[in-house]
């Protein structure tokens, strides 16, 4: 099997997703029309497919639901073909809808799915997707779906497991002041500069940025305390403090020094550790920190982390995820429908119990409020607040809301970038991190 490769057109409105499988035509055909193989292989690990209808013809309806193995269908969806030509193409318009096979989403998406056969028994799959307009490719590519629907295009049974994205086998051992493990992964040589991830993700969101930095900077990607190979002394609460304290045993890691680079509310965090621990931190990029400090989007509910706290303590972890990323994010409901069926999303339930950090930095912050200057008084180190291009204006909203009010800060838009660029596409973004600061020791 070959890697999968992606390639995104914005004037086509298409992503298109090529990887080659072992197998021939005739058999990989046959695992996309046959419903007791699709029934064996589609969706993500830890997921079962059930399939109601299954009509391969123009005209025919595929319908099916997924849900975790040994639970009922928890997301239904229908498609219906527009072109068959046997063990060559398949073409259907997809979308989502319930378990009577009604048509919920008058936004669906066209599928075209190549099947071209290769020498000693390989087979070559070209699978197409052409959404209704840029928006919601854009939503599809920033949520981080892309990957996602790569795994529509191999039986899963057939092929060698992929190797999970880490940097190193083993990850380093630091501890915090308070005694918490904190695992960090490191590669490169030059400045050191740390990467704080996101809510919700762990050291292998920050993977392919780790990888693009690493021939000009010491980068420390880590698991945020209770992520990953971390631990969490103190498991009930949430103190930002502890989190700065993290970082200040990543900096005496580095070697005294060392420069922030954060993503949404890893951003918070960056600023948050700038601020308090004075000249040990050379420089800031601050990639669109989630601070809603006008009318530009709703603030975030006040009873929001009380309410996802409640469901985690009830074991209810996909409705705390649900509730986040609907309320806090903004993504829209079929977009968390999309993303409740791939692999991430189990990642994602695992680590709801850590939001209440997330939350604890932003405390304040997402009310619509303008941004109090004295929050970030100690920040001394040269810091761009950055945002995408394509991101909604709130985020650039609140980045020249904090270069109007912190004199050390600085507001770029970063040409092309959404609010997955660091995970996803981070090429442009490393290039303008090393022209700010690939010098600074």
């Amino acid at each position: 099997m070959t890697g999968l490769l992606v390639a995104k057109n914005l004037d086509r409105l298409e992503i298109v997703l090529e990887r080659e499988l072992r197998g021939g035509v005739e058999a990989v055909w046959r695992s996309w029309t046959t419903a007791d193989e699709l029934e064996a292989w589609w969706g993500p690990e830890g997921w079962q497919t059930t399939v109601r209808a299954l009509d391969v013809r123009p005209g025919g309806l595929w319908h099916f639901g997924m849900g975790p193995v040994g639970s009922a269908p928890e997301v239904w969806l229908r498609a219906i073909y527009t072109e068959v030509i046997q063990g060559s193409l398949l073409s259907y318009v997809e979308g989502f809808s319930d378990e009577t096979g009604a048509d919920l989403d008058p936004a669906s998406q066209r599928v075209t799915v190549e099947f071209i056969g290769l020498d000693e028994g390989r087979t070559r799959l070209v699978h197409r997707t052409r959404f209704p307009s840029a928006a919601r490719l854009e939503e599809i590519a920033a949520l981080g779906m892309v990957g996602g629907l790569g795994k529509r295009i191999r039986p899963s049974r057939a092929l060698p497991e992929e190797r999970a994205m880490t940097l190193t086998a083993s990850p380093t051992e630091v501890r915090s002041a308070d005694g918490t493990r904190i695992a960090v992964y490191r590669q490169g040589a030059g400045p050191a500069i740390i990467l704080i991830d996101p809510a919700l993700g762990a050291h292998k969101s920050s993977a392919r940025l780790s990888r693009v930095l690493a021939p000009s900077f010491d980068v420390l990607s880590y698991d945020r305390r209770g992520r990953g190979g971390s631990g969490d002394a103190h498991p009930d609460t949430a103190e930002p403090a502890h989190e700065v304290e993290d970082i200040d045993a990543l900096i005496d890691l580095a070697g005294g020094s060392a420069i922030l680079f954060g993503t949404s509310s890893g951003a918070a965090l960056a600023l948050e550790a700038a601020a308090r621990l004075g000249n040990r931190v050379t420089g800031v990029v601050a990639y669109e920190a989630p601070f809603i400090c006008d009318d530009s989007r709703p603030p975030v509910a006040a009873d929001l982390p009380a309410r996802i706290a409640a469901s985690v303590a009830a074991g209810d972890r996909s409705a705390a995820a649900r509730a986040f990323f609907v309320e806090a994010v903004g993504v829209p409901r079929f977009g968390v429908a999309v993303m409740r069926v791939l692999p991430f999303w189990r990642d994602a339930k695992a680590l709801t119990r850590t939001l209440r950090y997330d939350f604890a930095l932003l405390d304040g912050l997402q009310s619509g409020q303008p941004l109090p200057a004295e929050r970030w008084s100690g920040l001394t180190a040269p810091t761009v607040a950055m945002a995408g291009s394509k991101s909604p204006a709130f985020f650039h909203d609140t980045a020249k809301a904090l270069a109007a009010i912190l004199p050390t800060v600085e507001y770029e838009a970063l040409e092309g970038g959404h609010h997955g660029t660091p995970e996803m596409s981070p090429d442009a973004l490393a290039r303008r991190i090393l022209e700010r600061f690939g010098a600074r020791a």
